[in-house]
């Protein structure tokens, strides 16, 4: 597959941070909330989760980088386990457990996207 990067404009850290960390939260919302029993607020949550994370750039990274999706895969379905038993349980505060893990997997983010946009702009 063709550089997604390739020919475009570097992103700043911030906007990239901001636009890396929403659909991670979102779908961990969504999961935690939907197996509390809080339905409307896990489909508003899940319903985010997926308008964002379809025109974010995780997907681009994940078409093109065979060993963030492998990553990307894991960490999903880690967090999204770890959100659905404290949901389960209907325990909240060891959810701030993930914002630790958000803050790593957008760092991760970062980390691959401006090794990929280097390769793509020589």
């Amino acid at each position: 597959m063709e550089n997604p990067y390739k020919g475009c404009e570097r992103q700043d850290t911030y906007s990239f941070i901001q636009s890396a960390i929403i659909p991670i939260m979102f779908m961990q919302g969504s999961i935690f909330s939907t197996f509390s029993e809080h339905y409307v607020v896990g489909t508003v949550c899940g319903i985010i989760f997926l308008l964002v994370l379809f025109s974010q750039e995780e997907i681009k990274l994940f078409r093109y980088d065979a060993d963030f999706k492998l990553i990307f895969l894991c960490v999903y379905a880690s967090t999204g386990l770890y959100s659905a038993i404290l949901g389960f349980f209907d325990k909240l505060s060891p959810m701030s457990i993930l914002i630790v893990i958000d803050i790593s997997w957008v760092m991760y983010i970062y980390y691959v996207y401006g090794r990929v946009y280097l390769e793509g702009n020589k």
